[in-house]
């Protein structure tokens, strides 16, 4: 069988219809470590990346990118320096800056050769530069001295003269924990809540601005405000929090002049500081905000020297400095209140209509004096007030609350600066004054804060309850992106690395999230050198005891103080399990180079504690339904499930470990991690699946041993019938957890189960997707609300409303339902596998994603008997692609692709192979 090729847009009834990519051929979105426009980066080995759209009749065959020293040096290609890419490398060039002198500029664009020889127009060019080095700062750690602080949010400045004209000036800042930048009185970027939290006693980020234009001859104004952020997060966890000290800031400001002499100015002893209208301010606990303290040209020239004072030196927090590669958090949108009422007295409830995370907007007129009280909460309660319990008040003592002084001079507009909320609700109060505008005009807005990771992956279909989860998915990880990927806004706001590894495979289809991850496995990789005795967890979660941790083995959370302990073989994982399926979207090698050590280091350590290639510790599929409706897990649920998930945990590290060694060219360990493997599969073969378990497999276990390979694939169909069992035993739902879910749906459909994976799907009882939004969800819970009512006031809903693991199975959407994966063999989609998954009650499925080699679709749709599929492929790419049904109307006298038949548990189809393009395949289903 073959396809003809012709236009996309026309589709006989006779034909599958091939189209090439119709855009002309144009280099884009030049990227350097996933940055758009100038960065600093510290990394010896940056990525640089790009976008191809191409010509129907202008097929490359290679990339040409050019670099040079200067602007002007690359336009000339006066010593420009030619890298060529092949096509079907991909559209990436991994450049080795580690020879570059420190704070070397370095500018690049790129082009597509033909195979003609012919050159296609060169892009735009863009530019990065490597950062100073430590030796290079000659700067001092500066603070406000203690005394005179109390818990208010320093400023810090200094005033110096240029006495001649500015043709190159950069400035470079650590404020910790978070700071704001100014140049003669105006914010530097658009950033917000910099720099992202690290283990400071191990690296300390900081942020680089071209500050060129800000400068001038004469005298200028340095400022720097800076926040407690979690480097002095003092109030929550503990009668001192997590405080590693008080906020403190290194500075280093180069300026070049255009006769090539440099000015360098420095934090010293020489600042001065001053308090801020900002009297305390905490991660957690909220802001509060003076305004009648303001002074607007305090980093300006008109700044006046009442009420500052000298700075103090101040110790090193211990930490190298390195630039913040990762994209930072920024105000992404804002949204309006959906009702604003008087819900008593004089106290007014907004609500933004769904889960949100970051802050309000204030706008005001007051009398001075008249205090604003803001409180945030994720859910209101039956009688109208608040549910704090969400925010974990219990534990953390702390309600969001912001607060606003007035200052009562016209209208009032003001923002926190150094901390965020998750909230739908806020209750606002007002004493000591009165408003003199109506509370519900306009008074308050949201304003949507996190990481500003692009949007990759767009998915849409038929059925509204999958369009509901995806968005839900797509507002809880989002929100939940703030410099760490945390496990919920409210409450904890920690890395926990089981949480984290389990939503990478749907995080990397939705954004382009490898500079997240990137810098997460650097967090575990720092919070594992701590070695202080810290807890450790038995095979049930009441079995803890306080023993050393090697040195190397990862922590329970990372980064920070709250690292909780010895990670369990479920979580700790997270160091084997997040470089691999990132090297997976990616083709990247450089996340199994630089943590390969740690992850062979665990996956010994998991073998060091095994009996007979058993693991008996762990958390668990944490979070599962209770299977009478309550939201706490049945007491005996650990010593059932454990063993058998971290079992699994261990097969998937060894499986990795073994292929990381050998795609890094260590053959030794590749043959000894792919014995261990083997080990491990025999043993769990004989203790869940021979003929005296020891213990029964629930629907998790099944679903993750089929999903992840640890049953041969001639044990995979039984297997599944199993699990089709348990859903239907349990009415139609789902009953697992957190690592059960993304492989549930795989696991059902794949193997010829779609009807009772719609079942549980549209299930309208607990637990199910429509059961949770009937309770006002609009983002995914911590845990499933059963029978109780979450807005009770008496027993009201106590746990997260914004978790982002209770998302990671979205990810099946893109890889199962539009059917698009990376291929093992060729990762970073150099070769795609397109096999969308049919299921019953579904007629429609839309979905493309920016790739790391370019854009690929796969939308389809169902018309009774006849399927219509429309897919890209992008440049230089292949796919394997597998038809549902038969191919319709071939044309036999063309030979150029070719179907062949490949029935199997999901029913009659066809395989093929297509090279890069655009296609429409229409196939008859049975």
């Amino acid at each position: 069988m073959s396809l003809v090729p012709c236009h996309r847009g026309s589709l006989a009834a006779a034909f599958v219809v091939l189209a090439p990519l119709l855009h002309a051929a144009e280099i884009t979105d030049l990227r350097t470590q996933g940055r758009s426009g100038w960065m600093v980066t510290n990394d010896p080995e940056p990525m640089l990346t790009w976008k191809l759209t191409v010509d129907p009749d202008e097929t490359p065959v290679s990339y040409e990118v050019a670099l040079a020293d200067s602007k002007q040096a690359l336009l000339d290609e006066d010593g420009t320096e030619i890298r060529k890419v092949a096509l079907d490398d991909g559209p990436a060039l991994r450049f080795d800056a580690s020879a570059l002198p420190s704070r070397s500029e370095r500018w690049w664009r790129v082009r597509t050769r033909m195979a003609d020889g012919d050159a296609g127009d060169w892009s735009a060019p863009t530019s990065f530069e490597t950062g100073p080095r430590e030796g290079d700062w000659s700067a001092e750690w500066i603070r406000m001295p203690a005394a005179a602080r109390e818990k208010n949010a320093p400023r810090f400045r200094k005033r110096f003269q240029l006495a001649k004209p500015v043709t190159k000036a950069r400035l470079y800042v650590a404020g910790l924990g978070w700071h704001e930048s100014r140049v003669n009185g105006i914010p530097l970027g658009d950033e917000v809540l910099q720099p992202a939290q690290t283990d400071y006693q191990y690296r300390c980020f900081y942020v680089a601005h071209d500050v060129t234009r800000r400068l001038r001859e004469g005298e200028n104004t340095l400022g720097i405000w800076l926040g407690d952020g979690f480097y002095n997060q003092d109030q929550v966890w503990g009668p001192q929090g997590m405080s590693y000290g008080q906020p403190k800031v290194k500075a280093r400001l180069e300026v070049t002049h255009d006769d090539g002499s440099t000015t360098v100015v420095t934090t010293d002893g020489s600042w001065v500081c001053a308090k801020s209208p900002i009297v305390r301010s905490n991660v957690y606990a909220g802001e509060q905000y003076d305004a009648r303290l303001e002074d607007p040209a305090w980093a300006g020239p008109a700044a006046g020297d009442g009420n500052w004072m000298p700075v103090e030196i101040a110790s090193a927090p211990g930490g190298e400095l390195i630039a913040q590669d990762l994209p930072p958090c920024r105000r992404i949108r804002t949204v309006a209140p959906v009702t604003a009422r008087e819900w008593k007295p004089g106290v007014w409830m907004y609500d933004f209509g769904a889960n949100l995370v970051g802050w309000t907007m204030l706008r005001v007129e007051a009398e001075a004096g008249t205090r604003i009280t803001l409180r945030f909460a994720e859910d209101i309660l039956s009688d109208g007030s608040p549910n704090f319990a969400t925010g974990g008040i219990e534990h953390t003592k702390a309600i969001q609350t912001d607060i606003y002084t007035c200052k009562g001079s016209g209208q009032e507009t003001w923002e926190p600066r150094f901390t965020y909320h998750g909230f739908r609700y806020v209750e606002m109060t007002v004493a000591d004054g009165k408003l003199r505008t109506a509370p519900d005009n306009g008074t308050l807005t949201a304003v949507v804060v996190h990481n500003d990771l692009p949007v990759t992956g767009r998915f849409h279909c038929s059925d509204p309850t999958l369009n509901m989860a995806f968005e839900w998915a797509h507002r809880t990880f989002a929100g939940n992106i703030q410099g760490v990927p945390t496990d919920c806004p409210v409450r904890e706001r920690c890395g926990w690395t089981g949480d984290a590894h389990l939503v990478v495979p749907y995080s990397m289809f939705r954004f382009n999230s490898a500079p997240l991850w990137t810098k997460y496995t650097g967090d575990i990789v720092t919070s594992a050198r701590r070695d202080t005795p810290m807890l450790s967890f038995g095979s049930n979660m009441e079995e803890r005891e306080v023993k050393p941790k090697p040195a190397g083995i990862p922590t329970m959370v990372a980064p920070g103080m709250r690292f909780i302990g010895e990670a369990s073989p479920d979580w700790g994982s997270a160091i084997v399990f997040i470089p691999w399926d990132v090297y997976q979207f990616t083709g990247d090698l450089r996340p199994l180079e630089r943590n390969y050590g740690s992850m062979r280091q665990w996956t010994l350590h998991l073998e060091s504690r095994a009996r007979d290639g058993i693991l008996s510790s762990g958390l668990g599929d944490w979070c599962k339904p209770h299977p009478l409706g309550a939201i706490e897990e049945p007491r005996d649920y650990y010593s059932q499930v454990v063993p058998m998930l971290s079992t699994a945990c261990f097969y998937r590290c060894a499986a990795i470990t073994a292929d990381s060694a050998r795609l890094l060219g260590n053959e030794e360990d590749a043959e000894r991690f792919a014995k261990l493997r083997e080990t491990i599969r025999t043993a769990f073969l004989r203790e869940y699946y021979g003929p005296e378990p020891s213990m029964t497999p629930d629907q998790t276990i099944h679903a993750i041993a089929i999903d992840w390979g640890i049953l041969p694939e001639a044990m995979r169909d039984e297997a599944a019938g199993r699990l089709a069992r348990l859903v239907e035993e349990a009415g139609g739902h789902f009953m697992t957890g957190v690592f059960g879910m993304p492989s549930l749906w795989p696991s059902l459909v794949g193997h010829g189960h779609q009807p009772t994976a719609w079942k549980a799907l549209q299930n309208e009882t607990h637990p199910s997707f429509k059961h949770l939004a009937s309770k006002g969800a609009t983002t995914f819970w911590e845990v499933w609300p059963g029978q109780m009512d979450p807005r009770d006031p008496e027993r009201p809903y106590n746990r997260s409303m914004s978790h982002p693991f209770q998302a990671a199975f979205v990810q099946w959407f893109y890889s199962g339902l539009a059917g698009i994966r990376p291929d093992p063999e060729k990762p970073g989609f150099r070769s795609i596998l397109l096999e969308p998954q049919m299921i019953d009650g579904l007629d429609e499925v839309e979905c493309s994603f920016d790739s790391a080699m370019g854009a690929i679709e796969s939308s389809w749709k169902r018309d009774g008997s006849t399927f219509t599929w429309n897919i890209e492929i992008p440049p230089g790419a292949t796919a394997k692609v597998r038809l549902p049904g038969r191919l319709k109307g071939m044309d036999p006298s063309s030979d150029t692709f070719s179907f062949s038949d490949a029935d199997d548990a999901q029913g009659a189809a066809q395989r093929a192979t297509l090279p890069a393009g655009r296609y429409r395949l229409v196939s008859t289903l049975p």
